[in-house]
């Protein structure tokens, strides 16, 4: 069962792996970009969280500060009123 040979014209020659390479080269160029680009959106999303959490306690902090100053007026001046 032999096969008989191919005939190619002259022009046309056998390709060699050339276009497998060039596309293992993107998809690992694709890949860095990914896993950088990774990096960053997390970078950006815990400075994010850090900024809320900030305004939070500030946030908190002054009602807090408002509600101790409320309840102390409230205690004086129950205490001048009896």
């Amino acid at each position: 069962m032999n096969c008989p040979p191919c005939k190619r014209s002259p022009g046309i020659r056998r390709q060699r792996g050339a276009a497998l390479i060039v596309a293992l080269l993107v998809f690992a160029l694709c890949a860095a970009l990914i896993a950088a680009m990774q990096g960053e959106l997390t970078r950006v999303y815990q400075r994010g969280a850090n900024l809320f959490l900030a305004e939070q306690g500030y946030a908190y902090r002054i009602v807090e500060s408002d509600s101790l100053f409320d309840a102390k007026s409230d205690s004086v001046q129950s205490g001048v009123a009896t």
